[in-house]
């Protein structure tokens, strides 16, 4: 019998205690058992907290015992969760049983000891919402069939040259978990399959090192497929192909359809740098010779490493002849000084010159092993010279790419290889991803996409629209169906009327992470390349109208039709009023603009007669060269609500370059969230006359009864 007082049980020992090393004996043994009880245990937990694919397979290798960040406290955390899953208890008994009065306690407890409440830990994990726990139990029969079904494929994948591999029974348990999981259902129609060939030697000449292994998709073209390479971490002192990590991402792009070769190298204890960059060309060299025998491509081989391995996928990128090259957390210089930084022609530093190679690199914003600032001098550096290099850059430290931020850089990296290898990916709608400003400052950070779809514009968007779809909190055992609400779109205009939004990037990501899709003209920038700016015509408003609102985009289903604004900065303001009578529109915003008596991009005094929804003007004070027109507008407009805010010391160019776009751009979301979210709360500012927190600014209205 458990026993239960007002204080708190221990909650988690301290890393490195013998307390933890017991903690974490205990964690193995009781996942081994379930593991060797009934595979569907694991595969429930992720379920119940509604992860990714990409998710899910992280928190196994957490579950699995192998390090990574936080990793008690999520083990923890998970634990309890899949306890109750599995044995259909309560949460209440579940609290109980784990020595807590219930589950006030339990949250109590759960705040003291790490100064947040566990929803809020669960927040910052890529599992957004765990709202599903009634759906996990009804569904589980159903997934317990289709895993069963599932082993027979799973066994046939798992094996090499015609036999079944030799690993210990936990390991090869867990490889068939992860398996199941990127295989769900496809046993029941045979349709995917691969085949895994370990310790395949790519050089002969230098040890017993140099192998890879080579995952083959036995559906689909079997002749001149893409490939991927994989190039393991560690330092280049550690490390190996067979790290979870690494075994994953091989299985899961040889079921898109890659040629997946995930290899090993000589670590600098067996032989000294360039050891290891002259074993990834030797790998590559192999690949191609071998082309007509794996069924690739030799001139579509992409590349992917992260940290060491990164660093080497850049070099194949910059010497080995490969088509792309990707790197998570990759050191593209040594520093300054010592016997490796003395040999530029090791590090990526040393190789500043156009290629035409994309490259696409991933980099955690609080790194400490790799500075991002040297990571983006490499970047900047190559951009400036016209050479394709796609940066993401987010919160997190050196397991960004790894096993933190998955639900960022994955998409990238599949949208980066289905883009340059020229691979038809379906789970992706998109071209490129961009992460600006770090995602943006709401509960659903946003990123900058191109869709395949309308390559002329930019989609800001919630990384996770699903969840940002999500109305309202649930607690962290909240059960049933979450109630789904579709998101309101803004199409926004650029200053000068130009085809770049990359000047406001950091305004219309952070409007995006508070649960809006926006529709911006111009193709994605990595970085301002101002001296190719186009101007635009006033019809790609309505060319985005029709994109969005089509059965046929991407955001179909995700997007209300019936909320729709326009924005516009400058000129764009005036390509906003130039559709004023488009009736998709149901609200405008007009920023650092206003028509007064002149004619520009199509519009005149005469569009304000076809405004047929509220108004928003938004200019910077005297200095703006908008301002006196703007006033104008606002004495002539009569048929609509309008409101004129003046943010009296910004100027012509307000505040959209500033961190999450400055005061402008949280003026510009309270607008939107009072008249596409019905936040009634904003009449106080915006006809209250209530500016608490924006100092600088006044505000007047017309026509509002």
């Amino acid at each position: 019998m458990t026993h239960i007082s007002n204080t708190c049980p221990s909650m988690l020992p301290h890393r490195g205690s013998p307390a933890d090393q017991q903690f974490l004996a205990e964690v193995n043994a009781y996942i081994e058992r379930y593991i060797s009880k009934q595979v569907i245990t694991l595969a429930m937990i992720a379920d119940s907290l509604q992860m990714s694919h990409a998710a899910i397979r992280h928190k196994i290798r957490l579950l699995a015992g192998l390090s990574g960040s936080d990793y008690i406290l999520k083990v923890r955390l998970q634990h309890s969760l899949l306890q109750m899953v599995h044995e259909h208890r309560n949460v209440s008994e579940a609290a109980r049983e784990s020595g807590f009065k219930d589950v006030s306690h339990f949250r109590n407890c759960f705040k003291d000891e790490y100064g947040m409440t566990p929803a809020e830990y669960l927040d910052r994990l890529p599992a957004r919402d765990i709202t599903n726990l009634k759906k996990t139990i009804k569904t589980m029969k159903q997934r317990l069939i289709a895993m069963l079904l599932s082993l027979p494929l799973v066994v046939s994948v798992i094996q090499a040259q015609g036999r079944l591999l030799n690993r210990p029974m936990k390991q090869l348990l867990t490889t068939t978990l992860l398996l199941l999981l990127t295989l769900p259902m496809a046993a029941q129609k045979q349709e995917k399959q691969i085949t895994v060939t370990e310790n395949v030697a790519y050089r002969t000449d230098v040890g017993p090192s140099t192998v890879l292994d080579v995952a083959q998709p036995l559906f689909g073209p079997q002749t001149n497929r893409p490939a991927i390479l994989i190039i393991h971490g560690g330092g280049w002192s550690a490390g190996s192909k067979n790290d979870m990590v690494y075994r994953t991402l091989m299985v899961d792009y040889a079921m898109k359809g890659y040629v997946v070769c995930n290899m090993n190298y000589r670590l600098v204890q067996e032989a000294p740098l360039p050891a290891c960059i002259e074993d990834v060309q030797a790998a590559v060299r192999w690949m191609k010779s071998n082309a007509q025998k794996l069924g690739i491509d030799p001139q579509r081989i992409g590349t992917y490493g992260h940290s060491a391995g990164g660093h080497l996928s850049l070099m194949a990128g910059l010497t080995a002849g490969v088509a792309c090259a990707a790197g998570g957390a990759p050191p593209t210089e040594i520093g300054r000084a010592g016997e490796w930084a003395d040999h530029k022609e090791w590090w990526p530093i040393g190789y500043i010159s156009k290629t035409a190679t994309p490259f696409l690199v991933l980099q955690g914003g609080e790194d400490p092993v790799v500075r991002p600032n040297l990571t983006e001098d490499w970047v900047v550096k190559m951009q400036r010279t016209g050479t394709p290099v796609d940066y993401v850059k987010v919160h997190g430290n050196h397991g960004v790419a790894f096993d933190q931020q998955l639900e960022f850089t994955r998409p990238a990296m599949d949208a980066f290889y289905a883009r340059h290898l020229k691979h038809d990916d379906p789970t992706v709608s998109f071209e490129q991803l961009k992460v600006p400003d770090y995602g943006g400052s709401g509960r659903h950070k946003a990123v900058a996409v191109r869709e395949k779809s309308l390559p002329d514009f930019v989609v800001y968007r919630p990384m996770n629209i699903d969840a940002a779809m999500t109305v309202g909190r649930p607690g962290m055992f909240a059960t049933g169906q979450p109630k789904k609400e579709k998101l309101p779109v803004l199409v926004f205009c650029n200053g000068g009327c130009m085809d770049t939004s990359i000047g406001y990037e950091n305004m219309l990501t952070d409007i995006a992470s508070y649960g809006y899709v926006v529709v911006a003209i111009g193709e994605l920038q990595m970085m301002a390349q101002h001296e190719k700016d186009q101007h635009t015509p006033s019809s790609m408003v309505k060319r985005a109208l029709e994109w969005i609102c089509s059965p046929a985009s991407p955001y179909y289903n995700y997007i209300d039709t019936e909320k729709i604004a326009a924005a516009g900065h400058s000129c764009g303001g005036a390509q906003v009023l130039a559709n004023a009578a488009d009736p998709r529109l149901k609200t405008y915003i007009i920023l650092n603009a206003g028509m007064g008596k002149m004619t520009m991009a199509d519009a005149s005094a005469k569009s304000l007669k076809n405004l047929h929804g509220p108004i928003l003007y938004l200019v910077g004070g005297t200095s703006d060269v908008a301002w006196q027109n703007a006033q104008q507008d606002y004495k002539a407009i009569k048929r609509v609500p309008v409101v004129l805010a003046d943010n009296t010391q910004s100027g012509h160019g307000g505040t959209y370059e500033q961190p999450n776009g400055g005061a402008n751009a949280r003026m510009v979301r309270a607008w939107l969230d009072w008249q596409l979210k019905g936040n009634k709360e904003n009449e106080r500012l915006f006809i209250g006359g209530d500016i608490t927190g924006y100092d600088g600014f006044t505000i007047k209205h017309n026509n509002y009864k």
